[in-house]
């Protein structure tokens, strides 16, 4: 959860979670990073309330490089901003400090993730099949800046001008959820002119942490933006697991085979699934089938 200062991070946190941080009035209360867990559903999500990013005129402060490298490790981000004191502007600052460092949370049709490793060789996953380069182009390329191992992961109809810009200045793509606080109906005008803004880019939020308004709201479209599926295992003629495996969206059924047990994987034969990714409750499926949202699976082994 990120903002500049006064934006009420600190409250919004107390809000969504069972977190019972110090909530004060004066500017900079946040010093450390502070947790919570956050309940959707039968989900758990982290929150970590960060310290303010940048000052109230966008100045950076002494702790805004640690705010960034917790930014560029977490799986998603909330931009918190004051719908009280032009939130457009402040939404914009926080947006433009994450871009300056290498973090884009704005929406785009093309990504290029590239995770540097130690061993294994340049491994390139396409994330669809309109793409007018190969495998190959994408190796040579890295090589010549020197990369000999790395996943390279691309989404979208991306260049190869895409996976240098990617390459050279280490940029990364976190899904990000704008939430306008302080939430008052005379103060409307505020949200509309982020939300419109954003359109399309960055999903937008009207909450109060202190009037407890539109916090289910937040909590879905975090649980939303995060990409994420629940997936339900199920022993053979046994019962359905009461808490869900989460995993990406795009997950395959091996993909569940491989977080249950090694074994399992080795020795997988086929599956039955329940839920909304098949015709029919109880279909036979094999190891590349697609997952979604609230499947049961039922693995069966050799």
């Amino acid at each position: 959860m990120l903002g500049i200062t006064k934006s009420r991070k600190r409250a919004l946190l107390a809000a969504l979670t069972h977190a019972t941080p110090e909530i004060a009035d004066y500017p900079f209360t946040t010093t450390e990073p502070y947790p919570g867990m956050m309940h959707y559903q039968d989900v758990q999500i982290q929150l970590v309330e960060a310290p303010a990013l940048a000052g109230l005129g966008g100045e950076e402060l002494e702790w805004t490089p640690k705010v960034l490298s917790l930014a560029r490790n977490a799986d998603g981000i909330v931009l918190v901003v004051d719908g009280q004191n032009n939130p457009l502007e402040q939404a914009k600052l926080l947006v433009k400090v994450l871009y300056d460092s290498g973090i884009t949370v704005e929406r785009k049709d093309v990504k290029v993730e590239i995770e540097k490793t130690t061993i294994g060789g340049v491994q390139v996953v396409f994330m669809n099949k309109s793409i007018k380069f190969s495998p190959d182009d994408v190796r040579k390329l890295l090589l010549e800046h020197g990369v000999r191992n790395a996943v390279v992961k691309i989404w979208g109809e991306a260049s190869l001008e895409d996976v240098a810009e990617a390459l050279m200045t280490n940029r990364v793509y976190k899904p990000a959820v704008i939430a306008v606080n302080k939430l008052d109906d005379d103060l409307r005008e505020g949200f509309d002119s982020v939300a419109k803004f954003f359109e399309d880019k960055i999903p937008v939020v009207n909450v109060s942490a202190v009037k407890k308004v539109g916090l289910d709201a937040l909590k879905k479209t975090i649980y939303e933006s995060l990409g994420i599926i629940r997936v339900y295992t199920k022993e053979v003629n046994g019962e359905v697991a009461s808490r869900p495996l989460i995993l990406k969206k795009g997950a395959r059924v091996i993909d569940v085979a491989k977080a249950i047990h090694s074994q399992i994987y080795k020795n997988f034969k086929y599956a039955r699934i329940w839920g909304p990714s098949v015709k029919y409750g109880g279909e036979k499926v094999g190891a590349d089938h697609t997952l979604m949202d609230g499947d049961i699976v039922e693995i069966h082994t050799k």
